[in-house]
């Protein structure tokens, strides 16, 4: 029995038949440029048993050698041998794998982009934190999905690992602030969308602070839908997380303190308030301290927030106290500095504290700056404040006192309130 070539090993190995192989033989001479070629039946059978024995000739050299990559025309028509069997790598074989390193290397050096466009991005997105407070939401909403189309404009046009996290990372923090943007103008679905964008974005980069941020929104949105207990479970998904400095501890610590409140939990409410008091920390992030602006949580907006979640848990006392501490801090500060959202938000809960203890005067002078603020500034945690000293208003100790009555009108007057909610109407939110 004569036996098997090299040649007839690999294609009884691949099943090919000869039909098949006569027609990949055509295939290529055409491809080498060689013509038209065939192979006979008898030809095809000879070659894998007897090999040698029918030396090819033209045009079967080249066209085998370029069917069996590696292999020489003697090698395939000789019995397979060790050798053979490993089927070296031919000059062939190394041309044109290092050919194709280095196509691949120039198409993604092609894809890189210039560091300034992405300085300038960066740059963008931190003025637009920056001037959040004191900027119309539409404003910021039209600027905001501008820098987030752009990032992800940029990210498809960059290869570069080192861009594609500085642009993961903008992207982030521009779907971060439209989530805060989004609850201003009152759509909490689409606040809850652009907040879990902006975790997956984190997530892509493993940031932290980033992912962080977002979390205390969807924590302070399940406040506001008035699922605290979810809430709380977003802060500790946040609290798990590494990187985050003292101010976004201190916001997490806020948020949960509103949440204990929307759950009559009054003893968690002191202890988280009093910790949110007691962060002192040197630890900087990327995100709340770096950027700033409406990721920054300063001790203003602190003292602001706590005396709402005060007030939510029935303790006026300390609602005043905490709102008076906000406007103290915001007297201090240079009035460029000065955040108008956060006094008039401040100043609606001093009023709801003194509406509570009956000093309707106080309350009246105390509401005067929230209801001089242009409409357009008034966002969503504001028009619920506002609410709620209204409906203060009308408790029944107070529901037939002439000065409560023009109060409450004024606040109507000067405003379109939200429709109340099923917490009472009590703010739910974070700042």
């Amino acid at each position: 029995m004569a036996e098997r070539t090299l040649f007839g090993e690999i294609t009884s190995e691949q099943g090919t038949p000869y039909a098949s192989f006569d027609q990949m033989y055509s295939n290529a001479a055409d491809q080498l440029g060689l013509g038209p070629a065939s192979v006979g039946e008898r030809q095809f059978r000879r070659w894998k048993t007897h090999g040698v024995l029918s030396n090819p000739g033209y045009p079967a050299r080249p066209v085998l050698e370029y069917l069996f990559p590696g292999y020489t025309v003697e090698e395939l028509l000789k019995p397979p041998n060790l050798r053979a069997r490993q089927q070296p790598i031919g000059e062939g074989e190394l041309d044109m794998t290092a050919r194709d390193a280095a196509e691949h290397a120039e198409e993604n050096a092609s894809r890189v982009l210039p560091d300034m466009s992405l300085d300038q991005l960066e740059s963008d997105v931190r003025r637009l934190a920056g001037q959040y407070q004191g900027t119309p939401p539409s404003d910021v909403f039209r600027e905001g999905r501008r820098l987030l189309e752009l990032a992800q404009d940029k990210l498809e046009r960059t290869q570069r690992l080192r861009q594609q996290a500085r642009l993961y990372h903008a992207a982030g923090c521009t779907a971060a602030l439209l989530s805060a943007v989004a609850f201003d103008l009152g759509s909490t679905a689409n606040s809850a969308t652009f907040a879990r964008t902006a975790v997956i974005y984190g997530e892509n980069i493993e940031h932290g602070a980033l992912q962080a941020y977002a979390y205390g929104v969807l924590a302070y949105l399940a406040n506001w839908e008035g699922a605290p207990g979810e809430a709380i479970r977003h802060i500790e998904k946040a609290k798990g997380l590494t990187g985050l400095g003292a101010t976004a501890t201190t916001r997490l610590a806020v948020i949960e303190g509103r949440a204990h409140a929307h759950r009559g939990d009054h003893k968690s409410v002191e202890t988280v308030i009093q910790r949110s008091l007691d962060v002192d920390s040197p630890e900087r992030d990327d995100v709340h301290d770096d950027i700033g602006g409406e990721f920054a949580f300063p001790q203003d907006r602190v003292a602001m927030s706590n005396a709402t979640s005060y007030l939510l848990a029935g303790n006026a006392a300390g609602g005043e106290q905490a709102a008076q501490q906000a406007l103290r801090l915001l007297a201090g500060m240079p009035l460029a500095e000065r955040s108008s959202l956060t006094s008039a938000q401040a100043q609606v809960d001093l009023a709801r504290a003194l509406i509570l203890r009956g000093e309707l005067d106080g309350a009246a002078e105390a509401l005067t700056p929230a209801l001089d603020l242009p409409k357009e500034r008034m966002a969503a945690g504001l028009l619920e404040r506002l609410a709620a000293a209204r409906r203060e208003l009308s408790h029944p100790g107070l529901a037939h006192a002439r000065q409560a009555v023009e109060l409450a009108e004024r606040i109507a007057d000067s405003v379109s309130l939200p429709a109340a909610r099923a917490s009472g109407g009590l703010v739910a939110i974070e700042s």
